[in-house]
């Protein structure tokens, strides 16, 4: 496998994978670890690791030993629940590389491709957290919450809320949605969910769009000062 890819791609064959692990684009959270031993036929197993910062395995099958994925058992079920994720991507696109083994960490390190890496946070969070249902789910929350609560604690209730709902942590849940501002950007500008364009950081850069400096609230109410930086009809595609 080559090392290019665009998040468009990738987030288009997780579309597909969900589809064909009969997945309806309406449920929220499920178990991979499940989903894995029920109906892919991959072992999901866990061990005490002691290596700091390791949080999970993957070993593709032998002819004597089937798919395998190991996690991290002081972590919780729903940091397990990514993990697992993580490592299933591992295993679906990247077997046919030289390695014989994933040993993924909290931090990528020198040892191990970034692409790979990449792919597998981004493969997971979708399968996960897919960006057509996440963000309409966060802006409706948010919404809500800003009434009843104010602007200052709506973005926090609204990240608990989700965290309970995609069973992951509301860490996992701020890391998807700072990775998703720009494509919250043209939803909340009024664009059809189905039919934005993803965009990754890198490709983010390479088209001078700089999405860290617009906090939720500026974004979810549309109140981005400067919208000619965002040219609709380039960045726009539908398919």
């Amino acid at each position: 496998m080559e090392n290019k890819g665009t998040k468009a791609k990738l987030y288009r064959y997780i579309g597909d994978l969900r589809e064909c692990l009969h997945i309806d684009s309406t449920v929220r959270g499920f178990s991979i670890p499940e989903i894995c031993r029920e109906r892919l036929n991959v072992l999901v197993t866990e061990i005490p690791f002691k290596t700091p910062g390791l949080r999970g395995m993957a070993y593709p099958e032998t002819k004597e030993t089937q798919d395998t994925i190991i996690l991290n058992a002081h972590r919780s079920k729903h940091e397990q629940n990514f993990d697992c994720a993580h490592e299933y991507i591992h295993l679906l696109r990247h077997r046919t590389n030289r390695s014989q083994s994933f040993s993924c960490y909290e931090k990528v390190r020198p040892n191990q491709n970034p692409f790979f890496e990449w792919e597998a946070n981004e493969g997971a969070a979708e399968l996960i957290m897919p960006f057509q249902v996440i963000i309409p789910d966060f802006v409706e929350y948010y919404h809500r919450k800003e009434t009843e609560l104010g602007r200052e604690k709506a973005e926090k209730a609204s990240i608990a809320m989700l965290a309970g709902k995609y069973h992951v942590t509301p860490k996992m849940i701020e890391f998807r949605l700072n990775n998703l501002k720009y494509e919250l950007a043209f939803y909340c500008a009024g664009c059809d969910i189905d039919k934005i364009e993803p965009l990754s950081k890198r490709q983010q850069i390479q088209h001078n769009i700089n999405m860290d400096r617009f906090d939720f609230s500026i974004l979810i109410n549309n109140a981005f000062r400067e919208p000619e930086e965002f040219d609709f009809d380039y960045y726009f595609e539908v398919y």
